[in-house]
């Protein structure tokens, strides 16, 4: 081989080498996970209505019709994330990252099963719908919701403002916001959720003349948890809740529980 034809051998290696990275970076640019959760967003924009239920005919017929729906895209690009990209994020984004799965897998679990009257009816009548395996995130670590959230929301980051934010696609359940939750306005929307939960008079209500605290049962199970960062979830009402809530706290605790509806929040 001749002097000239090995620089053009070499050449045409180094010419290689450079397009084959900028392949490689330009396609680990393209896969990485979209932190905005704009698909969920454009679900959320298309099929929440006013009172923040989920149209859930009108989305299940739009599944069948497009293979590529907001939705499918966003289930998909939830469970391409890798345990190691996962855990180079910033707790906040693991958080805004798993509430959004959540109420994503959520969504799609009552879509299939579409007409139902209750998520409690999925799966059929020994089976907890919330145990269910129909899912894969962080390459099989987490396969159905209650691993979300006792083993990851409540367990790992001990946020009991989370309550607020996962949705049970039931009536009595905290509203589904009307924009998905990010890293970096997590603690205010979290705050707002809690707050417009504790001022819905359907889920949680007050009488200062009596003392008296009708409180969703969401307190009841969950009330522990609150004292992560308050001295019990009564503080937590105290300061996040509306006006009545703290002039009643002021007569006294006496607590009583609403019962938990859980009929489908379905809007038709």
């Amino acid at each position: 081989m001749t002097t000239q034809n090995r620089i053009t051998v070499m050449n045409r290696r180094f010419v290689a080498l450079i397009i084959a990275a900028h392949c490689a970076l330009f396609s680990s640019s393209t896969i990485a996970f979209d932190k905005t959760h704009a698909k969920w967003a454009e679900v959320l924009t298309k099929y929440r209505s006013a009172d923040s239920r989920i149209r859930y005919g009108q989305l299940k017929a739009d599944l069948k019709l497009k293979a590529d729906h907001p939705l499918l895209i966003y289930l998909q690009e939830l469970g391409s994330v890798s345990r190691q990209e996962y855990d180079a994020w910033e707790k906040k984004e693991r958080m805004a990252f798993l509430i959004n799965a959540y109420n994503a897998f959520t969504v799609k679990l009552i879509a299939d099963h579409y007409p139902v009257k209750s998520i409690k009816k999925v799966g059929g009548l020994f089976t907890n719908p919330w145990k269910l395996n129909f899912f894969s995130l962080l390459e099989g670590e987490i396969k159905n919701l209650d691993t979300i959230e006792h083993e990851y929301l409540r367990k790992q980051f001990q946020e009991p403002l989370i309550h607020a934010a996962i949705n049970c696609a039931s009536v009595s359940c905290p509203k589904l916001q009307e924009k998905p939750y990010l890293a970096a306005n997590l603690t205010g929307q979290l705050e707002s959720a809690l707050k417009e939960f504790l001022s819905d008079p359907s889920r949680n209500r007050y009488e200062p003349a009596s003392g008296k605290l009708f409180l969703s049962e969401i307190f009841k199970w969950f009330g522990d948890d609150f004292k992560s960062r308050f001295p019990s979830y009564l503080k937590a009402i105290e300061i996040y809740g509306p006006p009545a809530a703290k002039k009643t706290l002021v007569h006294g605790e006496m607590v009583e529980w609403i019962e938990y509806d859980w009929t489908l929040n379905d809007g038709l």
